[in-house]
């Protein structure tokens, strides 16, 4: 049944999930050029299983696009059951559940773009890709909004919400992430 994007983005998916855990790797060879993300403001904690308090006091207020973005209609995702083993089955999971959601409070006000494996728009020339973009139109050219780049079970949600990157494996992932 249809309902306001407004409704949607604010439901967590409901789609059954088996997760493996199983986890990505993550070395990339440039990222060693940028020193390792050594402060950190977290803007959400967990407080048990099933709770997770998120501040979200650095945002900006709503303008009048947001809202009319917020009441156009939109339908959740099919039902369906998701066993999310590798990156790819993790990049279905949000692509489906999430960014297609999303993205329908994007089709006007103005349109966004998804492209996954796409090289950076830039003049620069480069061999790196990045699993997910999303662009918008200015004139003849695109301008980036948000690359995401996605890893299965690499997050020690510990260290990040404590603000303390300590474990290798996390410190070579901060470096991706400022990279």
């Amino acid at each position: 049944m249809a309902t306001t994007l407004a409704s949607l983005i604010g439901q967590h998916p409901t789609n059954p999930i088996k997760d493996t855990y199983k986890q990505s790797d993550s070395s990339k060879p440039w990222a060693k050029s940028y020193p390792p993300i050594s402060r950190l403001k977290v803007h959400t904690s967990v407080r048990g299983p099933d709770s997770v308090v998120a501040n979200f006091d650095a945002f900006l207020d709503e303008y009048d696009d947001e809202s009319l973005r917020l009441s156009e209609s939109g339908y959740p995702p099919n039902y369906r059951k998701w066993r999310l083993d590798t990156e790819a089955d993790g990049i279905q999971w949000f692509h489906t559940e999430i960014s297609n959601i999303v993205l329908g409070a994007f089709a006007n006000y103005p349109n966004v773009l998804q492209a996954s494996h796409e090289k950076a728009l830039s003049d620069t020339r480069t061999d790196q890709t990045v699993d997910i973009s999303y662009s918008v139109s200015q004139g003849k050219e695109r301008m980036p909004l948000i690359i995401g780049e996605f890893k299965r079970g690499l997050l020690r949600r510990d260290q990040w919400q404590s603000g303390k990157i300590e474990a290798a494996q996390q410190s070579v992932l901060s470096r991706e992430l400022r990279g």
